[in-house]
């Protein structure tokens, strides 16, 4: 496991390498360095959580994890900047062949869908660990799933929408609890239920895959 988290964060390492060169060419996936960096913070999180052996460490790692755990799902909201690439660059009926945009349509989708699939697996990661640690039921299990993507959904509506993130909570916490009143609305309301159901169907899907992978 401990050379897998290595593995990890290196190729992790050079992502956002490749991505930072992107971003100082002004590109049009720009916006991927910081958002990626953000969305990883979890996943690296929870290798620390299944490392420190100090109960109260733990618990500090958890309650950090799952307040940065939003910036891990918002990268799917990442993928509407898929348009800002210019794939018809002189027709609407011919796409290009450029391998600087086919690099960037790459580096969006399998970065995203990759960082995701690692969030949702420390996700799977906690859940067990509570699970055999308190002995947790099915309905509580997946209590604390749906528990964790709604809160989830709520961070990226709020970061999103709001311009929000886990640092700001740190630098502007007044800030933070002022626009709380935001959730309280229909858009909103419709847009966390949308979004963790998304989460929901994404997860045991992942899952799904997984399984069948170990039983191949």
């Amino acid at each position: 496991m401990t050379k897998h988290r290595w593995i990890i964060r290196l190729v992790m390492v050079v992502y956002l390498a490749v991505v930072a060169y992107f971003y100082l060419q002004r590109l049009p996936i720009r916006f991927l360095l910081l958002d990626s960096a953000l969305g990883y913070v979890p996943i690296e999180l929870y290798f620390w959580i299944n490392w420190v052996k100090h109960k109260k460490s733990k618990l500090v790692l958890f309650l950090f994890y799952v307040l940065f755990l939003p910036n891990n799902a918002y990268l799917l909201t990442d993928l509407i900047h898929l348009s800002r690439i210019e794939f018809y660059p002189t027709s609407h009926v011919i796409m290009t062949d450029a391998i600087e945009v086919w690099l960037m349509y790459f580096l969006v989708v399998g970065g995203i869908f990759s960082l995701v699939a690692l969030g949702f697996r420390s996700i799977r990661g906690i859940w067990k660990r509570l699970s055999l640690r308190y002995d947790l039921t099915r309905t509580q299990q997946k209590s604390y799933l749906v528990i964790m993507f709604i809160l989830t959904s709520i961070g990226v509506f709020l970061g999103r929408f709001i311009r929000l993130n886990s640092v700001t909570l740190f630098s502007h916490p007044l800030k933070v609890l002022k626009t709380f009143q935001e959730l309280v609305s229909l858009r909103a309301f419709f847009f966390i239920a949308m979004f963790t159901s998304l989460q929901v169907l994404l997860y045991y899907w992942t899952a799904y895959q997984r399984k069948n992978s170990e039983v191949d």
